[in-house]
């Protein structure tokens, strides 16, 4: 038998599980659509390619022209 709080406990392990497959995603997606280290063959932080792709959808530069404006 389900109760009011099995059932709240329930949706909220749902929409923990929803945030946290969602943030696994967005930093999936963000670490492959960044990974041009075989291009430039150096290693950057993270936070530097979330600047460069942001930069790079927004003034529709090259990952290099981007680079040097972050």
């Amino acid at each position: 038998m389900i109760t009011k709080t099995n059932s709240l406990s329930i949706q909220l392990h749902g929409i923990v599980n929803h945030v946290i497959t969602t943030r696994a995603y967005y930093l999936y997606h963000i670490a492959k659509r960044l990974n041009f280290d075989d291009i430039i063959y150096m290693s950057y932080s993270i936070d530097f390619r979330r600047k460069v792709i942001f930069t790079i959808e927004e003034e529709g530069l090259s990952i290099r022209e981007t680079a040097k404006q972050c």
